[in-house]
């Protein structure tokens, strides 16, 4: 039987082939990571607890007084960019009198005056 030399090329290259689809098979099952398999998803996520003076530590931005404007019916002040009239109320700081060039706030329990003149805070 006469055999051509290109067969012998391409009987070796598919015997080589399945002998590396068979070794392919055994890498596969030793594979520990499937990069195809989707994750796994923790039912709920574990909770963080956090302290809470690391929560009340946000620094307090104090309101700035901008204008007084005194009338003898009521007076009222330009906080920020909002106006306010006595008894209002702006970032929790509830406004108690009004007097020339400063105006009185209250807030929790503290008393905060704000002058008009660079917004000095006094803490009565």
């Amino acid at each position: 039987m006469i055999v051509n030399p290109c067969m012998r090329f391409v009987v070796l290259g598919l015997a080589m082939s399945i002998a590396s689809l068979a070794y392919a098979g055994d890498v596969f099952n030793a594979l520990v990571f499937n990069p195809f398999n989707k994750p796994e998803v923790l039912a709920t996520p574990p909770k963080v607890e956090r302290k809470k003076e690391l929560l009340a530590a946000e620094p307090e931005v104090m309101p700035k007084l901008r204008a007084t404007l005194m009338s003898n019916a009521a007076p009222m002040v330009i906080v920020d960019e909002e106006m306010l009239g006595v008894g209002g109320d702006i970032n929790g700081y509830r406004l108690l009198s009004v007097e020339e060039g400063q105006a009185v706030f209250e807030k929790l329990g503290k008393r905060y005056t704000l002058k008009l003149e660079g917004s000095g805070l006094e803490i009565e």
